[in-house]
């Protein structure tokens, strides 16, 4: 599944093939993250969750967080649908928390949706599916979102990503399973721009950085983290590349800083990078591993950072990190950074 962090919750999304039946099953748990490092009884930091839905591809906290605002959760389901989800505290107290459904759509009700990502403001959503679109899900005047979402055939194959840009509403880039990285700007039919080869296998992560305005972040099947910058729309620069090893699935900038990030690697873990870029433009300089975790016996599928307060004992970045087949959650310290 895949793991996301909004202030002390964390989100975890399950997928499975039931095979009888030919049905993806899925659901998802959430966590308390002090409660998980507390520890202490199997069931500590459980902060409830959905069941009975089908399998998650993708999920995302919504990134911005206003006073009296719920968090709310993006789905993308392989059922085809694209949901929404606020997170509210339970009727019992305590670190029980409630999803309550605030949107359905069905984006590719004969396929499915693989990936979802929240513009900066929280207003949109981005959507890529196995039919090769992009589907968009624009906020309404009234709240909420509207109805149907927006749909461009963005490529001949799974878009295995979609991110809005993290200084751009109106900019989106893609991944695919074409080996491609693209660009899309809302407010025109045609794509902005297009690296058909930016990687040797499928683009299955696209990561704009929120601290630095023009830099991006790719991952692929190839082993290869590379870093893009984007300044100029039309001709976007590679300016470094990292072999990670395994395979690349999730790339997370670190929450307050440019030079660190953290990667799931499939067949390899998880590894944190530390990258250093020029002073006056979004160029990487350096980029290395710090630190490879090898503490899954699985898949390295799932991997965001704590975004909320560190606790007293820790005294470095925590990271929640899962696997697919093990089905296993880990939360750990960071060494290196």
């Amino acid at each position: 599944g895949g793991a996301a962090a909004a202030r002390d919750l964390l989100a975890v999304g399950l997928y499975e093939l039931d095979e009888a039946v030919g049905r993806r099953v899925g659901a998802v748990e959430l966590f308390s993250l002090p409660g998980l490092l507390r520890g202490g009884e199997p069931s500590a930091g459980s902060a409830g969750g959905l069941r009975d839905i089908s399998g998650v591809f993708d999920l995302r906290w919504r990134p911005a967080f206003h006073a009296g605002v719920a968090p709310a959760l993006a789905l993308a389901l392989a059922d085809g649908s694209a949901r929404v989800y606020e997170a509210v505290p339970g009727d019992g107290g305590g670190e029980l928390w409630e999803l309550r459904e605030q949107h359905r759509t069905d984006v590719e009700p004969k396929g499915m949706c693989l990936a979802v990502g929240w513009c900066p403001s929280g207003r949109n959503i981005a959507i890529g599916t196995h039919g090769g679109s992009l589907a968009v899900l624009r906020g309404a005047e009234c709240g909420g979102f509207k109805a149907e979402a927006e749909h461009r055939d963005a490529h001949p194959a799974e878009v295995w990503t979609a991110a809005f840009d993290a200084h751009r509403e109106d900019l989106v880039y893609t991944g695919a399973d074409d080996s491609a990285f693209k660009g899309w700007d809302l407010r025109a039919p045609n794509v902005a721009f297009q690296r058909t080869k930016a990687h040797g296998a499928g683009v299955t992560a696209v990561a704009p950085c929120q601290h630095r305005e023009g830099l991006v972040a790719t991952g692929s099947y190839d082993e290869n983290l590379r870093f893009w910058d984007i300044r100029s729309l039309c001709a976007p620069v590679l300016t470094r590349e990292l072999k990670t090893g395994g395979g690349v699935w999730r790339v997370k900038w670190h929450p307050t800083r440019s030079d660190a990030l953290l990667i799931a690697n499939m067949h390899a873990g998880f590894c944190t990078v530390r990258a250093k870029f020029s002073d006056a433009a979004p160029v990487c300089e350096e980029a290395k591993v710090a630190e490879l975790y090898e503490g899954h016996g699985s898949l390295g599928y799932g991997a965001d950072w704590w975004c909320g307060e560190p606790p007293e004992s820790a005294g470095r970045d925590i990271v929640a990190t899962c696997s697919f087949y093990d089905n296993l959650l880990h939360i750990w310290e960071t060494e290196a950074l």
